[in-house]
């Protein structure tokens, strides 16, 4: 019902939904809205907007081709701030769990995105929300070697619900220096 409406407003091409969901997914599914609202709200206090926002699986889908084949890369979510590059959202709510050899999987989601960089030359920035300022140190510890970079963005949940737009994100390549805003 709701993506007849939203096509009928001129929010979408056309209908899409799930045909069920697991209610593991739900905390996950609201911090996407929660941050897309919050985002929405910060950039229009200062003048600025969202210029696209995609969260749906298969509109946001990258295949990225490794050593092991081709591997399909799902962010969260797709947003573009003005008319900038494009930026993809992460939301971390469980622990990482082990994916390959001692990897987990958001460093292997970390690794995809890598992959998509090289590949595509597309200039974007991930942000990756985590639940504590607590997980995010250690995570940024434990990959500051293996991805240097700047192009990847993590903040908690409780700074970026504060203040979105302020100086609250940290790259694993100087994020004991440094902060950044959006």
């Amino acid at each position: 019902k709701g993506s007849g409406i939203a096509v009928g407003n001129g929010f979408l091409n056309g209908p899409r939904w799930t045909k069920s969901k697991s209610s593991i997914l739900i905390p996950h599914d609201l911090e996407i809205t929660m941050f897309h609202r919050e985002l929405e709200k910060g950039l229009h206090d200062k003048g600025h907007f969202i210029g696209e926002w995609e969260q749906w699986r298969g509109a946001v889908r990258q295949e990225v081709q490794t050593k092991e084949g081709i591997e399909s890369l799902i962010p969260d979510g797709k947003f573009v701030i003005n008319d900038f590059d494009p930026s993809y959202l992460e939301i971390v709510k469980s622990y990482e769990s082990e994916y390959n050899d001692g990897e987990s999987n958001i460093e292997y989601k970390i690794f995809l995105y890598n992959e998509y960089w090289k590949q595509s030359g597309e200039p974007f920035r991930v942000y990756f929300i985590m639940p504590t300022k607590l997980r995010v140190a250690s995570f940024l510890t434990k990959i500051e070697d293996r991805f240097p970079y700047r192009r990847f963005h993590f903040t908690d949940e409780e700074s970026y619900k504060t203040n979105i737009l302020g100086k609250i994100w940290w790259t694993p390549r100087d994020f004991r220096d440094c902060t950044y805003s959006l």
